[in-house]
């Protein structure tokens, strides 16, 4: 594994940043965040689509550990609740940081810093109304991208939290024209 050998960040291909990475955060041996959907009796879960390590982290070496237990049918078994069983284990091995992803399921974002954020993934509630910019990064995972992210001509005429982000990252990007 990259992380484990390397360190660093990774992200699933469906995550943009919205903000760079505090220095403050590169002083932990591994972050990651908290996932949102309700997971009968698991307290919480982890989504790895975002993750900070440090090089050899005993956190990545205990989370692969776990894959001694994989099964090929659940991916959310191993990819979710697995690294939250690795974070029981040794919960002085990795700083959850809440702010680190807010997951989008279905055009609904669910920021973990927010007291409601665990909730059935059936539940079609919006959340309360969150300041993108308290964010670090944003993971799409149903639909990819919104409709809104799609293209230059919808994030310029897009009035959304998404095509605003858009114009941000195009614009800190220089690629402002594109809105032309």
């Amino acid at each position: 594994m990259t992380l484990l050998k390397y360190g660093g960040a990774y992200q699933d291909r469906d995550v943009i940043w919205v903000s760079r990475i505090p220095e403050s955060l590169r002083r932990y041996p591994a972050v990651t965040c908290p996932d949102w959907p309700l997971n009968g009796e698991w307290p919480e879960a982890f989504n790895m689509g975002v993750m900070m390590a440090k090089k050899n982290s005993d956190f990545l070496k205990n989370f692969l550990k776990t894959f001694k237990y994989y099964r090929d049918d659940k991916w959310a078994f191993n990819a979710v609740f697995m690294p939250y069983k690795a974070y029981e284990l040794h919960p002085d091995q990795l700083f959850v940081d809440r702010h680190l992803q807010v997951i989008c399921f279905k055009g609904i974002c669910h920021p973990a810093w927010h007291k409601d954020y665990i909730r059935d993934i059936s539940d079609p509630r919006p959340v309360e109304p969150f300041d993108w910019r308290d964010a670090r990064a944003f993971h799409f995972t149903v639909p990819k991208p919104p409709h809104s992210l799609s293209s230059p001509q919808a994030i310029r005429d897009g009035t959304d939290m998404f095509s605003e982000i858009g114009r941000m990252i195009l614009q800190k990007s220089d690629q402002a024209a594109l809105l032309s």
